[in-house]
């Protein structure tokens, strides 16, 4: 998870066991290892006001999961799906938006209406991911580029887009979703995994590069 900003450190890494990669900013909690929706529910109350989040695949599984607990935490949480999510924006009193992570000019366009709308983004949660399952030596081309555009470029795409407005208002998390399989294997599940080490990497270094700024 991640944190940039003068009241505020930037942690990124995997919900539930985030690590210290960066250097901490005096008088904040020490919240660092504390679950996702802990450490949302902890900034919430440190910024006495309503968090604006960005849940991107909050239509199903995790992000839709994610959604709930913001929500239940006090946010007002846009709801960002290639599917529709209006089912979750109703359950959460938040707003749906459609959305293919992986499309430039798209995420460009939402990121700047929300910010319009709203006048910040102060959390953004991550989770779209594919997976092709099969032996290595039977991945095709395409189905090798399909894991990596979701998984990484679609990730980086909108970590970039909404990390630029975080690193104007001097303040945000960012929440990535990686997986197990980030640091172990199993027959059938190499690209995906590689894809899940790669998040992990990119965090860190999206880390290395925001902190000195914020």
């Amino acid at each position: 998870m991640g944190r940039v900003g003068n009241r505020g450190r930037l942690l990124i890494g995997l919900p539930g066991i985030a690590k210290k990669w960066t250097r901490p900013i005096a008088n904040r909690p020490q919240v660092a290892n504390l679950p996702t929706m802990e450490l949302c529910k902890v900034e919430m109350r440190c910024s006495g006001s309503t968090a604006r989040c960005f849940v991107a695949g909050a239509a199903s599984g995790i992000g839709r999961a994610a959604a709930r607990g913001l929500a239940s935490a006090g946010a007002h949480v846009v709801c960002a799906d290639v599917n529709d999510a209006q089912a979750v924006a109703a359950e959460t009193g938040g707003e749906a938006i459609v959305l293919d992570i992986t499309d430039e000019p798209a995420v460009a366009k939402a990121v700047y209406s929300i910010r319009e709308r709203h006048g910040r983004i102060d959390v953004l949660v991550s989770t779209p991911a594919v997976n092709v399952r099969k032996p290595l030596l039977n991945y095709s081309g395409e189905e090798f580029d399909k894991v990596l555009r979701l998984n990484l470029k679609g990730t980086f795409l909108i970590a970039q887009a909404i990390g630029r407005v975080m690193l104007a208002q001097k303040s945000g998390s960012v929440i990535l979703l990686s997986s197990i399989r980030s640091v172990t294997v199993e027959p059938g599940q190499g690209v995906y995994a590689a894809t899940k080490a790669g998040l992990v990497q990119m965090a860190r270094t999206l880390a290395a590069n925001w902190v000195p700024r914020a």
